[in-house]
């Protein structure tokens, strides 16, 4: 080869690092798009699962309010239950004793049962 020629070569860009260059950085480039797209896959599931689970819990919350509620208004009716038990046992005594309601001779049962 000539000196010319030589020199040329010598000095010159190297074209097939260049490619192999270029090939390189297109991966890397690609692969950073794939692990973004993960990324914001995954961070969009989370964001649903946070979301589902809130509403999970929020349900869970409403439920116990409400039985605590219920248990409240039971607790509530049972001690007016209790009281108009208690009530019917201070009750003054029919003519027919204990069994009998006040001052009509009736037995209790049937004036519960029947009204007369």
């Amino acid at each position: 080869m000539s000196v010319p020629v030589t020199d040329f070569m010598k000095k010159s860009i190297d074209m097939g690092e260049l490619a192999q260059t270029g090939a390189a950085l297109r991966s890397a480039i690609g692969n950073a798009g794939v692990s973004l797209q993960g990324d914001v896959g995954a961070a969009g599931i989370n964001s649903q699962a946070e979301v589902e689970a809130a509403k999970l819990v929020g349900a869970a919350q409403s439920a116990v309010a409400s039985a605590e509620q219920n248990a409240a208004m039971m607790g509530m009716f049972g001690d007016i239950a209790g009281g108009f038990v208690t009530g019917l046992g201070k009750l003054p005594k029919g003519p027919g004793g204990p069994n009998h309601s006040p001052g009509l001779g009736i037995p209790i049962d049937d004036y519960l049962i029947h009204g007369s």
